[in-house]
């Protein structure tokens, strides 16, 4: 799959369980990485968004929510998710707060931070 956004009900989406009669928005691929964002479900509480978490660490991808409503968080923390601090290339701004799995590696996303820490875990 080339790097950029992943439309509801396409073959990659479908693959995904990412459809329009589960779901409202889109999600976005960049290199081993899927951005969830800007997506809702349009039946809350059966389970759609926790089904496509789990499909998409089976397909060995890297998952980021940025920024999730309160909802998604609560979710993302209940299913081993952490929460993390993206800062910018110079590592001094924070950018967002991000739900990362916590198998994620920086650089499969970020070619040059090897030896940087880039993400920052949430202090208590």
């Amino acid at each position: 799959m080339k790097d950029g956004i992943i439309n509801l009900d396409t073959d990659f989406a479908k693959e995904l369980g990412f459809t329009s009669d589960k779901f409202y928005g889109y999600l976005w691929i960049s290199k081993n990485t899927i951005w969830i964002s800007f997506i809702e479900s349009k039946q809350q509480g059966k389970g759609h968004f926790k089904a496509l978490l789990d499909t998409i660490k089976e397909k060995g991808y890297d998952i980021i929510v940025p920024t999730p409503f309160p909802r998604m968080e609560a979710i993302c923390l209940k299913w081993g998710m952490d929460k993390h601090r993206l800062l910018n290339e110079n590592h001094d701004t924070m950018i967002e707060e991000a739900m990362i799995y916590k198998n994620y590696k920086p650089k499969n996303l970020f070619k040059d931070l090897e030896q940087t820490e880039f993400f920052k875990p949430e202090k208590p």
